[in-house]
């Protein structure tokens, strides 16, 4: 019973890593159309088939990642950008790119976000010694990063 129960969670996996595509695409097209009032037939249908596509895959247990004012999880996010803006706390999303799912509690797809950053301090940079004419000056060996810190 373990093992079928295992092969069934896999294959709905499987099969929710095909629909992912689709599913953004159907939300694409319905972002696109926006809040249209419009009594289109076919915009109306659209909606409606986008409403059951996404009942039918909660009914299977797919379940958006919430990223809308959520602190950065980098085991359900995946950031692609840093925005600096001081007015947001620091490692907050800040907007969703693509969303994320999980599957019974399991990451299918992190959601792809923009994180708030802050300005980094530059450090000071000394100015160049020049070297008197005639001069050289001995080169001291620096050590690899990872030789300067030993874990």
């Amino acid at each position: 019973m373990k093992e079928k129960a295992e092969i069934y969670r896999r294959a709905v996996e499987d099969l929710m890593s095909e629909f992912l595509p689709v599913l953004d695409h159907v939300e694409l097209a319905l972002k696109a159309v926006g809040a249209s009032t419009s009594n289109d037939p076919v915009t109306e249908g659209f909606r409606i088939v986008a409403g059951q596509f996404d009942a039918a895959l909660k009914r299977v247990g797919l379940e958006p990642v919430e990223t809308k004012g959520k602190q950065f999880d980098h085991n359900l996010h995946e950031a692609i950008s840093h925005i600096i803006d001081e007015t947001v706390p620091e490692n907050m999303v800040i907007s969703q790119v693509r969303k994320g799912y999980t599957l019974g509690g399991k990451l299918v797809r992190a959601a792809q976000v923009v994180v708030a950053g802050r300005k980094q301090p530059v450090p000071a940079v000394e100015p160049e010694k020049k070297a008197e004419p005639g001069k050289t000056e001995a080169v001291k060996p620096v050590a690899p990063e990872h030789e300067k810190n030993p874990v």
